[in-house]
C-alpha cells in the first residue's frame, strides 16, 4: 500500500498529518479547483484555526458543526477541530435551515464554523436562536475590496475630540 493513505493502525490523523508536514513541506496537500496548498501552508492555516478555536472554548469533549462546502477551508476546519480535541460535525450547506437547526439541537454543537456562502441561504435570523440553546453563531459578512483608494472619503478631523483620547 501506498505511504499516502492513512494507516488505521497509527496513532491519529493529527499526528499522521504532521507526519505528512515534516516529511514533504512544499508537497501539494490539497488541490481546490486553481489553488493548490502545499502541507507547510495548510499546518500554518490550520494552527492558526486551532488557536482561534481554542481561545473560545473549543477543546476535548466539545462538538463544532462545520457548515461548509468541499474545499481546502473544509479540509482546514476539520484538521483544526482534531487538533484542538474536539469532534466535527459536518453539515451540508445545501441542507434546508429547519433540519440544520435541529441538528445542531441534537449534536448539541459548542461552536459552528460556517462562511458567507455556506451560510447565504440561512439568515442570522434564523440561526440566532441557537444562542438560546448555548450554541455560539458568529457570522461575518464578506467585506467589499477597496480597490481605488483615492476615491475614499476624507473624515471631517474636527468632529474628533483629541483631548479626550491623550
Amino acid at each position: 500500500p501506498s505511504d499516502s493513505f492513512y494507516d488505521l493502525q497509527s496513532p491519529g490523523l493529527i499526528p499522521w498529518f504532521e507526519a505528512r508536514v515534516r516529511q514533504n513541506p512544499v508537497e501539494p496537500a490539497v488541490v481546490d479547483g486553481e489553488e493548490s496548498i502545499s502541507y507547510e501552508r495548510l499546518k500554518q492555516k490550520v494552527d492558526t484555526l486551532t488557536t482561534f478555536l481554542s481561545t473560545r472554548g473549543v477543546k476535548a469533549g466539545r462538538i463544532v458543526a462545520i457548515i461548509l462546502d468541499r474545499s481546502s477551508r473544509l479540509v482546514t476546519a476539520i484538521l483544526a477541530v482534531l487538533k484542538a480535541g474536539a469532534a466535527c460535525f459536518l453539515v451540508d450547506p445545501a441542507t434546508p435551515v429547519t433540519r440544520i437547526k435541529t441538528m445542531l439541537r441534537d449534536c448539541r454543537a459548542h461552536t459552528v464554523l460556517t462562511d458567507a456562502p455556506g451560510i447565504e441561504n440561512h439568515t442570522f435570523f434564523t440561526l440566532k436562536d441557537l444562542e438560546n440553546n448555548r450554541v455560539p453563531v458568529h457570522v461575518t459578512k464578506p467585506r467589499q475590496t477597496v480597490a481605488d483608494f483615492d476615491k475614499l472619503p476624507f473624515p471631517d478631523r474636527s468632529l474628533i475630540d483629541y483631548e479626550k483620547y491623550r
